[in-house]
Order: C-alpha cells, then structure tokens, then sequence
C-alpha cells in the first residue's frame, strides 16, 4: 500500500491527471518544450536541451529493476494539503477549457511563505485556503521532504524543485520571516540591488536559468513590485511497463457535453494487475510509474459531467479510498494527453474567499515587513502534463509578486528602533551633548 508521501511525489501528474485527462488538449508550449523527454505521444520528436536533457524511459525502466527508494516517511500533513488545494482549484476554475491541470506542491510553496508572514484577516483568509486543521509550519517542513524524495539523485525518473524569494531591501523583511523562508527555500532571501525592474529582472532569469525542465515565468516585475516569490517543479518518469500506441482502434471519449467523439487511444499490453477502489460519483485506477510513482485516475460515473464529480469529492476521503485501492486484473484503455493551464491565483483564490491580500488599504503582512500596504498584485501559476505510451511529464511553476504603493521612494534600508536603547541630543556644530538618555520601555 502506498504511502501518503508517495502519492504526493508524482503531484499533479499521479493525482490530478485524471481531471486533465477527460478531453485531448492542444500540444502545449513553454513549459512543455523543455520536459525531460519523449512521452510516446505521435508526433512527439522533442530532443530536449543541454539545460533539460533527452529522457530515455526503456534505460530508466532497466535501471529500475532492483532499485530501492530511500526509506521515507508518510507526510500527513503535505499529502492532505496537496489534495485538498488541488481539488479546490480544480472546483474554482470557471474557464470552459477542453482540459486544465493545477500543481498543488508548486501553489503550496508560495503560500505557506506568505502564510508565515501574514497577520489577521489576511492570514485567516489565506490559511483557509489549507483548512484550520493544517499546521502551515508543519506543511513548509513536510514540503521540504517531499522535495528531497522527488528529487533523489539516482532514481530511476527525472525530476528537478526549487522555491526562490527575492525582497526589497527597503522592506526591512523581519528576521523570523526570513528564517521561515530561509527552510523552506534550503538558502537565503535575495536582495538584488538597486531594487529596479531591470536588475530584479536579471536576478529571477539567473535563478531560472538554474532550475531546468519548467520554462520561464514569464515574471514583469514593475516599479511598485517588493516581492517576488517563485516555485517550481518538474518530472519525467516511464511506466514501469510501456504502454501500446501502435494499432489501438480509437477511443469513443464521451465529453462532459454533446454526443461521443473518436479520440486517440493507448492500452496496456494484455491484461495486468492494477488497484481500483470506490470514490464517491465514480471509481479511482491506479497504475505504476517506475519507482514509487504512480498515475491515478479519478473516473467519474457515466452520465455524471466532471464539475458534478469535483462537487462531490471528499479530499480526506478520497485520499483513503486510493491508498486501500484494491488489486484487480484488467484491460486497459486511456486517451493520451496533453495540457497546458495558466491559471490566475489571484482570481482563483478571490472565488475561495481571499479578499484582503489583494488590497493595500486591508493586506496584512505584519510579520513578513513593517511597511504597511504590501499586497499581492500578481499571482500566476502554469502547469503543462503529458502522459504518452512511454511515460509521463509535468512541469509546473508558480509566481507570486508583492507590491506596495507609492514604494519607489521606499528607503534602501530600514533601520528599526526596536529594543532597549540610547538615545541623545548632540549639536553636531560643536559636538556637544545636550541630553543623553536610556530607554528600556518607551
């Protein structure tokens, strides 16, 4: 039985790629073009990069043979966090697009940062969007961990994670913020300076350049911009045994509206042992990746649209109905896929209830900056999967920029008088002190 830190490693791609797999999307761009390699889908002749290399998925298959995980841990707290913001997303998204896919570690990074920064209504707002029972402490740490498992060095997959935060110096960021982040980003909070569009440019395209396989941000950082936070990750891993693309007679694929139409089909090789297990409105099959890596799908009952099913979905329920799935042997069928999604947090998470991160007159980042009046402006997230005969890939990243009003006459640094001190009045003509006092409470 998997463990709840497995099914969290594989992201969107293991969990959500059921939802994003209910129609065939148009091939997707940027993100996509660096993915670690060919998925097996036709027409599919990517090279790959120098930054972002060819994946072969028949030599990672053999060099899985044998090959055992480090031992991990189950994490609670982030493979709960991960399904229900997931899901969350997955319900608030008002588009009417053919396919859509969300990253809840590449959302969930940037949240618990400026959780750890946030003061009420902003951080209550924005803690909901966790539920009350998650420790968002608890969750950056467990992140952290999940990161590392994803991303063990010999590991029969490819993947890469990074979390990187740049501030103003004029901000005077408080040091417990700084620690918090400092964690979860496993190095320091960058201060580019000057702090100008130009230069805060160059440092976030230089800390792309060292995070390969996830495309660009697309990141324009404008004159009021203080904060910029960034989350990224990405993934190629083979099915531990291929599947067949080759003389598969079409798949009648039945969307959530209109009459069936052909689509593309992929099938497994002959009858194999997969896991199923009753969600409610529909049924969830898993099926293994290499490795501890794993796709499930979320199938909705026939007759019932996909936005119905979401509706009635339990994240903790959910989350335990997969983990006892039950073996079984079968045949089976799915549609390749394909997806890119942009989705804008800020819209996203207005229609969960966040309202005052938006607005200076009402954010409330008290524990991040004493400036009063940094609010989010831009939060942008852009998920690309693709699942193939051979493997799968996704690449997800997140971009989440603060801004405060008015701020470019913000100081290059703050100086706060915030502890017991000294304090005089000199006549700097003279040199004279006229007074000289202590303080220990004002």
């Amino acid at each position: 039985m998997p463990s709840a830190a497995q099914l969290l490693r594989l992201g969107v791609a293991a969990l959500l790629a059921g939802a994003a797999c209910t129609s065939v999307s148009t091939v997707p761009e940027g993100l996509a073009t660096g993915f670690v390699g060919d998925t097996g889908l036709r027409g599919d002749r990517s090279g790959g990069s120098a930054a972002c290399p060819r994946f072969d998925a028949a030599t990672a298959r053999a060099r899985a043979v044998g090959w055992s995980h480090p031992a991990v841990a189950a994490l609670p707290t982030a493979a709960a966090a991960s399904l229900r913001v997931g899901l969350d997303l997955l319900r608030a998204d008002a588009g009417d697009a053919a396919a859509y896919a969300v990253s809840p570690p590449a959302v969930l990074a940037p949240l618990v940062l400026l959780l750890a920064g946030a003061d009420d209504p902003t951080r209550a707002e924005l803690q909901s969007l966790l539920g009350v029972d998650l420790d968002a402490t608890v969750l950056a740490d467990e992140l952290v961990q999940a990161s590392r498992s994803l991303a063990v060095a010999d590991a029969p997959w490819s993947s890469s994670w990074a979390v990187g935060a740049f501030a103003d110096a004029g901000l005077g960021v408080r040091e417990d913020w700084a620690a918090a982040a400092a964690a979860l980003l496993e190095g320091p909070v960058e201060a580019p300076t000057p702090w100008t569009p130009p230069v805060v440019d160059r440092a976030v395209a230089a800390w792309e350049a060292g995070t390969p396989c996830a495309g660009a941000s697309g990141l324009e950082v404008s004159e009021q911009t203080r904060l910029v936070l960034l989350a990224r990750w990405a993934l190629s891993a083979p099915w531990a045994s291929p599947l067949v693309d080759e003389g598969v007679p079409p798949l009648a694929f039945q969307p959530d509206a209109g009459p069936s139409v052909q689509v593309e089909a992929l099938r497994t090789p002959h009858t194999e042992p997969l896991r199923r297990a009753a969600v409610p409105g529909g049924v969830a099959i898993r099926r293994p990746l290499v490795g501890d890596l794993e796709v499930v799908w979320l199938l909705p009952d026939a007759g019932l649209t996909v936005r119905a099913f979401l509706g009635g979905l339990d994240a903790e329920a959910v989350a335990q109905a997969v983990a006892d799935a039950a073996p079984f042997d079968a045949l089976l069928v799915v549609p390749p896929s394909r997806v890119r999604s942009t989705t804008d947090l800020v819209d996203a998470w207005g229609r969960q209830g966040v309202s005052s991160a938006f607005v200076a007159e009402t954010a409330r980042f008290d524990r991040l900056t004493p400036i009063r009046g940094l609010h989010l402006d831009v939060a942008r997230h852009v998920v690309a999967l693709e699942l193939g005969a051979q493997a799968v890939s996704a690449a997800a990243t997140t971009v989440v920029t603060g801004a405060v009003p008015g701020s470019g006459d913000l100081p290059a640094e703050i100086v706060l008088v915030d502890r017991s001190h000294v304090w005089g009045v000199r006549d700097a003509a003279t040199g004279v002190w006229w007074s000289l006092s202590w303080v220990r409470q004002p």
